[in-house]
């Protein structure tokens, strides 16, 4: 951190963890020292992500000059009924994508920067069929999936409508197919192992299973998120990555 410092570079930090049971612990919050701000506050000085190293060489990125983002928006609860809400979900998904939208029409912090045009497409608790079809069809660079998820065997349980789920090895190998870039969830437990017993099992999370697959940059909730909380960050997020920051960064 001090040759960053000295350097004015921004430090690049990527944290391991091998032991699926030491996933669960808010790394995020940690600090360099006792009284100092938390290691991934430190804005553009520190950045700070997770990794692993086992997984799937990528293949060569494309080159694109636009954010062409699918919003997903699936099962609210778990024990919801068809239809029950859809009024909302549709109101849900119009304040998202023009939140997305908007993110590459603001003036970037400073008055400087080259923005990125952002295209966002909808889909309002699909089918797995239909969510293939739509990212086969679409050439996406981004996935942003709203919806119920819960950690299970093969990547975790996404909850597309009632009594219709999809796991994250099904969807990591449409997103891998269709090259995108990167998978956004704000689903409680995407980064969470699932338990058998008392253990967790090794590369079981649904962010896990992605990157191992081959998607480059996957961000997933450890624990559960409020709405507010999801639809502030994601503001935030687009609107940096509109700005052309890493990944990274824009989080």
């Amino acid at each position: 951190q001090g040759i960053a410092t000295g350097q004015e570079q921004a430090l690049r930090l990527r944290l391991e963890i091998r032991d699926p049971d030491l996933i669960m612990l808010p790394w995020e919050i940690m600090q360099p020292q006792a009284g100092t701000q938390a290691i991934s506050l430190g804005h553009q000085k520190l950045l700070f992500s997770r990794t692993t190293s086992d997984v799937d060489p990528l293949s060569s990125l494309r080159t694109d000059h636009a954010l062409n983002i699918l919003l997903i928006l699936g099962q609210n609860e778990p024990n919801s009924r068809q239809g029950v809400n859809h009024l909302q979900l549709e109101q849900e998904a119009t304040t998202l994508r023009k939140l997305l939208e908007n993110s590459g029409q603001i003036t970037p912090s400073g008055g400087s920067g080259t923005f990125v045009p952002c295209q966002v497409d909808t889909l309002i608790q699909p089918t797995p069929s239909e969510l293939i079809s739509q990212l086969e069809s679409g050439n996406y660079n981004i996935l942003f999936y709203a919806g119920h998820g819960v950690p299970a065997p093969d990547g975790g349980l996404l909850f597309l409508r009632p009594g219709v789920t999809m796991n994250g090895t099904e969807l990591a190998q449409v997103l891998t197919r269709c090259r995108v870039t990167l998978a956004v969830f704000n689903a409680c437990w995407g980064a969470q192992p699932v338990r058998q017993g008392q253990t967790s099992v090794p590369r079981s999370s649904l962010a896990e299973v992605l990157i191992h697959h081959g998607v480059p940059a996957v961000l997933a909730m450890r624990d559960a998120i409020a709405d507010q909380e999801a639809l502030s960050f994601i503001e935030a997020f687009a609107r940096s990555l509109a700005e052309r920051m890493p990944i990274d960064q824009a989080v």
